[in-house]
């Protein structure tokens, strides 16, 4: 009887946090990193800028099909793939402060950018760094926290997507 009962138990907490799994598999089009159409804009231009009015590419650079797991307590994306396909000619990536837009729950939930360890610049928002993601295994892809006292990658969307 304690058997069945423990069993029960632990089907409807695993009912119930299924949709709120903090960290976990990514439901498909729940998730996406959208690039802007105009690439000469740099992150530095976008201090005061409204994220619901920027002009974004048709298809996200990365979605939830392109994710295994996302965790995040690191913001670390486990692909199902090789994060160098991400970074080919053809997808127009920057490294100077390129923006994209981090989307999820059906909404835009902030700005971040691509930037290269290289350069002596400071950045304020979250970003994917080109030197850092050389030392990752090629099946990730790390967002990194900016100089900021807000971390923006924990926006609600995105954790409880």
């Amino acid at each position: 009887m304690k058997f069945k009962l423990i069993l029960i138990c632990l089907f409807i907490f695993m009912a119930c946090r299924k949709d709120k799994n903090p960290i976990g598999p990514i439901e498909d089009s729940s998730f996406g990193i959208y690039l802007l159409k105009d690439k000469n804009i740099k992150i530095d231009q976008m201090t005061n800028t409204n994220i619901n009015e920027l002009e974004l590419e048709n298809t996200p650079w990365l979605n939830s099909s392109d994710i295994e797991f996302y965790d995040l307590s690191s913001h670390y994306i486990y692909l199902n793939k090789s994060n160098n396909e991400f970074f080919t000619t053809g997808k127009n990536i920057s490294w100077d402060r390129q923006p994209f837009i981090v989307y999820a729950n059906n909404t835009r939930c902030y700005i971040g950018c691509f930037h290269s360890s290289y350069s002596s610049l400071s950045i304020n928002t979250p970003y994917i760094d080109e030197l850092y993601l050389q030392m990752l295994p090629t099946d990730i892809l790390a967002i990194l926290y900016g100089n900021t006292t807000n971390d923006k990658r924990n926006n609600e969307n995105v954790i409880y997507d």
